[in-house]
């Protein structure tokens, strides 16, 4: 499967399947496949992914997963600060996954330790505390109130 010039797979052949896992099979605990973050927005995944890979294997096999039994679907699972990070990265890849949707309200009903006080209706930019604390903006995105060298106060930023 080869993706366009953005980086963008086109998963729709496999999501109409009734139920489709894509797993990639190991050889001594290494992937026999590697898919290598190539394009700016496949790079721009892996970082936000912050999973500690070197390729973005791990979320080409979510975007190629449509499974009924996501737990996500159910609606009472929020994700935590690593599941997050990682299904950030995946939304890029694949924006238009059936469970996008379900993934994107888990990560606003995140159940982290840090987003236990998650506060709503941050805006990226304005001033805020204390620093480390979570928020989200009113489209969902993750926030984490951070200061960057040179700043006085901390402001809201992209998680």
């Amino acid at each position: 499967m080869t993706s366009d010039a953005k980086g963008i797979y086109d998963f729709r052949a496999v999501w109409k399947l009734e139920e489709y896992a894509c797993d990639i099979s190991a050889v001594s605990g290494s992937p026999e496949t590697v898919v290598k973050a190539t394009t700016p927005l496949q790079k721009q995944a892996l970082k936000k992914a912050d999973n500690g890979e070197s390729d973005i294997t791990a979320l080409v096999q979510e975007c190629a997963s449509a499974s009924s039994t996501d737990v996500y679907l159910s609606g009472t699972f929020g994700m935590a600060d690593d599941q997050i990070a990682l299904y950030s990265g995946v939304l890029l890849l694949c924006p238009s996954h059936p469970h996008a949707g379900a993934w994107r309200e888990a990560m606003k009903g995140a159940d982290g330790p840090a987003d236990s006080d998650s506060v709503k209706n941050v805006h990226p930019g304005a001033f805020c505390s204390p620093e480390g604390a979570h928020g989200h903006t009113p489209a969902g995105t993750l926030m984490k109130c951070s200061s960057k060298s040179g700043d006085t106060r901390a402001r809201w930023r992209r998680a």
